[in-house]
């Protein structure tokens, strides 16, 4: 059935993975631009769309996948548009403390050894308090993430070496190698 229905994605990443496991997937529709790669770039995306083929918000009912605890930006949005939504809570995060051994392997290692792939604010916003509450320096490590709001909550509480990657099978060999050829 996969074929026979549109599906919409945030983010390359995604869209990525469902080429891969459904390559006989019809149309994915995704935010052009990174920096859109969000609930409002989401909904623009499928404004586009739904203009494009001069159909009507009324007429679509969407399957929303989701985590238990996700904003409610997306379904909200597309509710406003007249768009019947169904909800699918499928996944929790789990916010857990990281083992005191992981904090003394970023004490003792050389500035700009180690990076963390940091993939949502959330927990951009943990790993920066856990950081100042164990008395470390953001700039102890190279932080990495696939979106700009993330990397400007970063760097906007000091971290000093943040930089922006594909979060795919990908790329650590081509995005991450660019910028630390070190490593």
């Amino acid at each position: 059935f996969v074929n026979k229905v549109r599906l919409a994605v945030i983010g390359s990443g995604p869209r990525d993975q469902l080429l891969r496991l459904y390559p006989e997937a019809g149309t994915i529709i995704v935010a052009e631009q990174d920096e859109r790669a969000n609930a409002e770039g989401l909904l623009s995306a499928m404004d586009r769309c739904i203009a494009q083929e001069s159909s009507d918000w009324a007429r679509q009912t969407l399957l929303i996948v989701e985590g238990e605890s996700n904003r409610p930006t997306l379904r909200a949005g597309f509710e406003a548009r007249g768009a019947r939504c169904l909800l699918a809570v499928l996944y929790r995060r789990i916010a857990s403390a990281w083992p005191e051994s992981a904090w003394a392997e970023i004490a003792r290692s050389e500035s700009g050894a180690l990076g963390l792939v940091v993939t949502s604010s959330a927990a951009g916003r943990q790993l920066v308090s856990a950081f100042q509450s164990h008395g470390l320096a953001l700039s102890q490590v190279v932080w990495c993430t696939h979106h700009a709001a993330i990397a400007e909550l970063l760097q906007s509480a000091g971290a000093t070496s943040v930089r922006r990657v594909r979060l795919n099978h990908q790329w650590l060999s081509y995005d991450l190698f660019e910028h630390e050829a070190h490593w």
